[in-house]
């Protein structure tokens, strides 16, 4: 599991960090703001591609809590920092980051925006050793199909996807799913 470390100096840096960061969380205390120093700092909890916890909901959906990594976001030479908070709740998850001058966006999923206000980007992402096994909150929903049904279809069988039998509309020209 390989940490990241990462200078953000440029929109294409931003956008590989928002990329990261996206589905991270981060709660109220998370955020940092040091005027005296201009920097403003944010910390969260990014999602890991490791699994802990799969569910099967229905044939198909699975719902998965993933790992998730400690990392620190920060950003220098700030001149002012705005929080609209639409909601207060425990945990904030991050949509996307974007740098639009002198302002830089940190969208949630609704419940607070920040925006940094700063005349160039100047900052850093870096993950921290602390792994943990907790959603906090958020579980993913994933669909998966076995290549291998639908290679055979039911019961060993070839799928059928046009045609076969108990099916409408004469010659076979109407998708169908082979019910035998």
């Amino acid at each position: 599991m390989d940490s990241i470390v990462k200078k953000i100096e440029t929109a294409s840096d931003l956008e590989f960090i928002s990329d990261v960061l996206h589905d991270a969380v981060f709660s109220f205390e998370g955020i940092l703001d040091c005027p005296e120093r201009r920097e403003f700092q944010l910390t969260c909890f990014r999602i890991l591609d490791e699994i802990y916890e799969r569910k099967i909901i229905m044939p198909f959906v699975y719902k998965e809590k993933h790992m998730r990594k400690k990392c620190i976001l920060r950003f220098f030479n700030v001149e002012k920092i705005e929080k609209k908070i639409n909601a207060n709740i425990e945990w904030y998850s991050i949509v996307n980051i974007t740098y639009k001058v002198p302002k830089i966006i940190v969208r949630t999923e609704g419940c607070i925006d920040l925006v940094v206000s700063s005349k160039y980007l100047s900052g850093f992402m870096e993950d921290c050793d602390e792994i943990i096994q907790n959603s906090l909150g958020y579980s993913d929903i994933s669909f998966g199909v076995r290549l291998q049904q639908i290679q055979q279809g039911r019961r060993g069988r070839p799928a059928q996807l046009y045609g076969g039998r108990g099916q409408r509309g004469g010659r076979g020209q109407t998708p169908a799913i082979d019910k035998r």
